[in-house]
């Protein structure tokens, strides 16, 4: 936002011709030059949240936005975001791939976890919306957590999951990367825990992931093992 302010600053501080006075002896004349912000649009930012956020104040201004991987439903309302254009497509499609996946392997009975927030809330709209339309499968679970969450509530959360009757199959992360990564370090915990025979959550489930995760190498750093065998999201980018 302090960023988006200062362009718009720039714009509004620069119209017309700017003279300042010359300070030298001779004659006190002015030395007038004109400069020009000519700013056509704004790109980014990466962020859902972010991306709404300066966009309710570009658009007072009728400034342009352009979203580069900022994916919620709600940037699609073009009456209330009439400025902004992306081009990546919304959470309405992952949502639809996520289900195509847990269909394609049988799965009937699934968690979700989700980030606060609205890129994870509205992600999970969604998927809650199409899942309701499925007569084979059903939402065992779903739990909200904070990204900057403290480490034991997402032990919480995993062992709320693991105690869910009957167990979930699989477990969807429509979750921001620093979210997911916690999960893996809970899992990674749960592995170490001298009380693993009796609280191990390492395995069970199958995880997919959004395309917050996808294939940012940070997310899974020092978690590599436990994230093995999961399945997330990426948007089809190929390189120009």
């Amino acid at each position: 936002m302090e960023q988006t302010i200062a362009f718009i600053r720039d714009v509004l501080g620069h119209s017309g011709d700017q003279c300042c006075a010359d300070q030298g002896g001779g004659g006190g004349g002015e030395a007038c030059a004109t400069k020009q912000t000519n700013l056509a649009a704004v790109v980014g930012p990466g962020k859902s949240s972010t991306s709404i956020a300066v966009q309710n104040l570009l658009q007072v201004f009728r400034m342009p936005q352009i979203g580069y991987s900022a994916t919620s439903t709600d940037l699609t309302n073009k009456e209330e975001f009439g400025y902004y254009l992306r081009v990546v497509p919304s959470d309405v499609w992952q949502a639809r791939a996520m289900l195509e996946i847990v269909k394609r392997f049988g799965w009937t009975y699934i968690a979700v976890v989700y980030s606060a927030g609205n890129y994870g809330e509205k992600g999970f709209e969604e998927l809650q919306h199409f899942i309701e339309g499925e007569k084979n499968i059903c939402i065992a679970i779903s739990e909200k957590i904070k990204s900057l969450a403290e480490p034991k509530a997402f032990d919480a959360l995993l062992t709320t999951i693991a105690h869910t009757h009957p167990r979930p199959q699989v477990a969807i992360c429509f979750c921001e990367g620093q979210t997911i990564r916690s999960i893996f370090q809970a899992v990674k915990r749960s592995q170490n825990s001298q009380n693993r025979n009796a609280n191990d959550t390492s395995r069970l489930f199958q995880w997919i992931g959004s395309d917050a995760w996808a294939d940012r190498q940070d997310v899974v750093e020092h978690v590599e093992e436990e994230a093995a065998g999961s399945f997330s999201m990426r948007i089809h980018s190929p390189k120009v």
